[in-house]
């Protein structure tokens, strides 16, 4: 994706996503991308650094893939990541909230060779809003953070604001 590309919409401020009923607040000085109509909108993507490819995305989906668990949408929605690490790599997860769902934090560290500032990282948290069984299928949450060991204090930060401001709606 790149910035100004007319295929995305530029989103400062608050940013509500009505299909999948939630809304975050975009820190200050930061701007989301979605992309622009007709595309589907699932969620955004926040670019944090001109200079790196750290970012924040907040998803929402629909749950077709029928997770029964939040822990079991965590390794489907983090498969890409672990598979980029190849063989080596490390993991940490523990029940947490978003918004007032139950959900999963999970931390994972591709470990490469060199310094750790070449160790990329990928910190998310996962959750599922379930839907009566006679109903549409549910909706899965996500909100991830992609960076580097070097910079991850930082971007964490900005990261938890987001976090924090995660609100359901009606929908």
């Amino acid at each position: 994706m790149l910035m100004g590309d007319e295929a995305f919409a530029e989103v400062a401020g608050r940013y509500e996503n009505k299909a999948y009923a939630y809304a975050v607040i975009i820190p200050d000085g930061l701007k989301g991308y979605k992309p622009a109509p007709p595309a589907p909108v699932h969620g955004i993507l926040i670019r944090l650094a001109a200079e790196s490819d750290s970012r924040i995305e907040v998803d929402a989906s629909y749950n077709t893939l029928e997770y029964r668990s939040v822990r079991e949408a965590s390794v489907g929605d983090t498969e890409w990541f672990v598979k980029r690490c190849g063989g080596s790599w490390r993991a940490e997860s523990d029940p947490t909230t978003l918004g007032s769902l139950p959900a999963l934090h999970i931390k994972i560290t591709c470990i490469q060779g060199g310094g750790n500032s070449s160790h990329t990282v990928l910190d998310g948290v996962i959750a599922i809003r379930q839907t009566p069984a006679n109903q549409m299928l549910g909706v899965i949450y996500s909100v991830t953070l992609e960076t580097t060991e070097q910079r991850y204090a930082d971007d964490k930060k900005v990261y938890e604001q987001i976090l924090r401001s995660f609100k359901l709606s009606e929908g």
